[in-house]
């Protein structure tokens, strides 16, 4: 396995600059992309409430996608404390 990490050392560490790269101008475009759109609904009192209710259903999915992930993780361990080492693959 070592082996494998020494040989394509350079491929990986090329890989992880451009992984990097991409989500540092993913992060620069989306704070753009958020002034802007806070200006407008700062200067219009009708995009005011569709902001508020956008912000709350995405609040709400969020918390129970987080929640679905927090009692997967739970489940997964329970699994693992009560499952007989014989039957795990």
């Amino acid at each position: 396995m070592w082996d494998s990490l020494d040989d394509q050392y350079e491929q990986i560490l090329f890989s992880s600059w451009q992984d990097f790269s991409r989500v540092v101008q993913g992060l620069i475009l989306a704070a753009a992309i958020a002034v802007v759109l806070a200006a407008l609904v700062y200067r219009s009192s009708a995009l005011t409430g569709v902001a508020n209710s956008l912000e709350s259903v995405l609040t709400g999915v969020i918390g129970v996608v987080v929640l679905a992930l927090i009692l997967d993780l739970l489940l997964v361990g329970l699994g693992r404390l009560t499952t007989p080492r014989g039957i795990r693959v």
